[in-house]
């Protein structure tokens, strides 16, 4: 044998070996915990601002304070802010896997301010925690595709309000190293939340004002996890 057909061969069997021993490696620790931070986006705040808007409570550009310093009409709206994210995840074959997790997300709302004979106010902020249930597929082991039900329990500023709903998840997620015991992890999940008409007392009058919060957002994560 020729020297050179022992360098290919060997440049050939040394990383199989390699990635079959990662490939075995990887299949007998099937299950990751995932612990993920980031940012929620969308969220009910421009929505709310609207059905404010509509209600009455219109903006007054001309006040460069607060409207309870100019004492006229105004409405402000809240963006998204922090979410966190728990995850486990069971590799049932190479290309399918199951999970389950929880998650704390603060969506923002929004607030509406105005003068009618009485102060009246409208405050609509909102958080929501999440306990969902999905199946991936994985056409490559670093990446995932998923989705499934979840379960949105939904609260306002100072718990006023408390609202269940069934909704669905959905999930585009990457993970790297696949192969190792120790991974990086980045989702981007949709949660999709049906609406629900809620009532609201202004705090300074007898005011009723029906609201109808879009809680549909969007999380991006990235975190840290292992696999047991």
């Amino acid at each position: 044998m020729r020297p050179i057909d022992l360098i290919l061969i060997v440049s050939v069997l040394v990383p199989a070996r390699v990635h079959g021993q990662d490939a075995r490696d990887a299949w007998d620790r099937p299950i990751s915990v995932v612990w993920n931070v980031g940012q929620s986006f969308i969220g009910p705040g421009s929505n709310l601002v609207n059905q404010l808007l509509r209600a009455g409570y219109r903006n007054r550009t001309l006040c460069p304070a607060h409207a309870w310093v100019c004492g006229g009409p105004s409405q402000v709206e809240s963006a998204p802010g922090g979410a966190s994210a728990l995850t486990l995840r069971y590799a049932m074959t190479s290309e399918l896997a199951v999970g389950a997790g929880i998650s704390w997300t603060e969506l923002g709302g929004g607030s509406g301010y105005r003068w009618r004979e009485k102060w009246e106010e409208i405050r609509s902020y909102w958080d929501v925690s999440t306990v969902w249930a999905a199946a991936f597929w994985m056409p490559v082991p670093e990446l995932r595709l998923g989705g499934g039900p979840a379960l949105y329990g939904l609260s306002d500023e100072g718990g006023r309000n408390e609202v269940s709903k069934l909704g669905l998840i959905g999930e585009y997620g990457i993970e790297y190293p696949s192969n190792r015991r120790f991974l990086l992890d980045v989702a981007v999940r949709l949660h999709v939340v049906p609406s629900e008409d809620v009532v609201y007392r202004s705090q300074l009058s007898e005011t009723d004002v029906k609201l109808s919060p879009n809680w549909t957002h969007v999380q991006v994560l990235a975190g840290i996890g292992v696999r047991l």
